[in-house]
């Protein structure tokens, strides 16, 4: 067994019919059935065997028509360390943050283990972080104070401060402003608040979404969807968000979707018999995937 970056010497011995061995490390010929997992270096007569992916191997030495083999797994090298990003969040009261964890191993390899970490907050009742599919990582201020969010995996720990506010929140801006959206499209809104300290927050999952004329257009208020509008019929109207009443709005236009091509049927020269008609048809493709 060996981890992931670490290189292990191989040594093949032959067995002779007299009980007699010898090392036939520099006559043998090496091949490893996975080099995914386990590559093979000769040098100076030593054969060199390096894990590089996590898995199993055979490793086999051939001399003549005798065939030695050993199995060979690479397994993770050991956690070093974590890291939480942002290091540090100073959100007001209902600011939502998407936290993500970096691990580091004993190799110098990285990965992003913000899904497999298990994540907590020091004061649940400050701030709330899930662990639900899809969400890892996203936290929630509750009240005002200080706690830390921390992702744990194998053992390791790694931690990000928060401090909440209760700054009054002053106005709410609506981008993009104006809006273009193409009929039967749908184009994601954000609603972004300053707060009375000067502080900006994303409130786009927040805010309750409306438009002003949902002949024209119309918006998301779900999870995952929210600000989301899409074109109805060609017009313009408005969108809003609102929060703690508190409201920001962007002009909403939606136009045609542009042509984009004409498809002619049959593309073929087809064979007419004088006196006899032949039909063709004509497609139109628009740039909203209508036809």
């Amino acid at each position: 067994i060996l981890q992931r970056g670490v290189t292990q010497s191989f040594q093949a011995t032959a067995t002779y019919q007299d009980n007699t061995t010898a090392d036939v490390t520099q006559q043998a010929t090496w091949v490893s059935s996975d080099t995914s997992v386990a590559t093979i270096v000769t040098n100076s007569g030593v054969t060199l065997v390096t894990a590089v992916g996590t898995g199993t191997s055979t490793i086999s030495a051939t001399v003549a028509t005798i065939v030695g083999k050993t199995t060979v797994t690479v397994t993770a090298p050991a956690l070093s360390s974590i890291v939480v990003s942002p290091a540090t969040w100073t959100p007001n009261v209902g600011g939502v943050q998407a936290f993500t964890a970096q691990a580091t191993y004993a190799d110098n390899s990285t990965a992003d283990v913000t899904l497999s970490a298990t994540w907590s907050s020091s004061a649940t009742t400050i701030v709330g972080v899930s662990n639900a599919a899809g969400q890892q990582g996203q936290a929630t201020a509750l009240a005002v104070g200080s706690a830390s969010v921390s992702a744990r995996l194998s053992g390791m720990v790694g931690s990000a401060s928060v401090t909440v506010t209760s700054s009054p929140l002053v106005s709410i801006a609506v981008t993009p402003n104006p809006t273009a959206v193409v009929l039967g499209l749908d184009v994601p809104l954000k609603a972004t608040g300053t707060y009375q300290n000067g502080t900006t927050q994303d409130l786009t999952a927040q805010v309750a979404w409306t438009v002003l004329a949902s002949s024209i257009a119309s918006i998301s208020n779900a999870a995952g969807t929210a600000g989301q509008v899409t074109g109805v019929a060609v017009g313009t109207t408005t969108a809003t968000a609102t929060l703690n009443g508190i409201s920001g709005t962007t002009t909403v236009n939606v136009s045609q979707p542009t042509l984009q091509s004409i498809t002619v049927l049959p593309s073929a020269p087809p064979s007419v018999t004088a006196g006899v008609s032949q039909p063709f048809t004509a497609t139109a493709s628009y740039g909203n995937g209508a036809s």
